[in-house]
């Protein structure tokens, strides 16, 4: 997903973090204000907002979540 977003290979104004996980601490890139996300249903949708992307070495999946 983040070739498909052009933030792989990670962008100037990223940079790394180390998060904490149940495996142990992990080093992982932010692009900051890199993404615009809505959530629409069939009968709804709500405004975009604009938030950070953390790039995984690991995780495979895109994950959201429950600050957004």
């Amino acid at each position: 997903m983040a070739r498909a977003l052009s933030l792989w290979p990670p962008p100037d104004n990223a940079y790394l973090v180390e998060l904490g996980t149940a495996g142990g601490p992990i080093r992982e890139y932010v692009v900051p204000n890199s993404v615009q996300v809505a959530v629409i249903t069939d009968d709804k949708e709500t405004r975009d907002i604009t938030c950070d992307a953390v790039i995984s070495h690991i995780e495979e999946k895109v994950i959201i979540n429950d600050k957004l």
